[in-house]
């Protein structure tokens, strides 16, 4: 397996994992009272956009060309790093 496959399999395994846990936290926001269920709605709304975008990233990484990669993996960090910080400040919340 070459890097590139190695990198999307681990990025890949790594929004599946996320998308589980934004399900888990939309369970628990639909849970809380209302007061707080608001709150909780907007951090999942927020969770759910910068998965999307990760996921976008993700895509177009996959269709890059060879002499592209190396550029679009480098916003497919960014949007990976962005996404964790997102995910671990949620978790204190939820």
């Amino acid at each position: 397996m070459s890097v590139r496959e190695e990198y999307q399999a681990k990025l890949k395994t790594n929004l599946d994992k996320l998308g589980a846990e934004v399900k888990l936290f939309a369970a628990k926001a639909a849970k809380a009272k209302a007061d707080a269920k608001v709150k909780l709605d907007l951090e999942v709304a927020v969770l759910k956009a910068q998965q999307q975008v990760a996921k976008a990233r993700f895509a177009a990484m996959k269709r890059a060309s060879d002499e592209a990669w190396g550029d679009i993996k480098i916003g497919a960090d960014q949007a990976w790093k962005d996404l964790s910080k997102a995910f671990a400040a949620a978790r204190t919340r939820f």
